[in-house]
């Protein structure tokens, strides 16, 4: 997502009994408006704000 100065990834919070594949698939499709099944989730990322 492009902001003024700078791209982001997409995130967001996980709904009740959501998995984290669920998760990062919709909040692409939410953000934006791409739809896809093709994604591998990292167990060793760790972001912290």
């Amino acid at each position: 997502m492009r902001h003024r100065d700078r791209y982001d990834l997409p995130k967001g919070h996980m709904e009740i009994g959501e998995t984290e594949r669920e998760t990062a698939l919709r909040e692409l499709q939410e953000e934006t408006g791409i739809q896809s099944s093709a994604i591998d989730i990292d167990p060793d990322f760790r972001f912290e704000d």
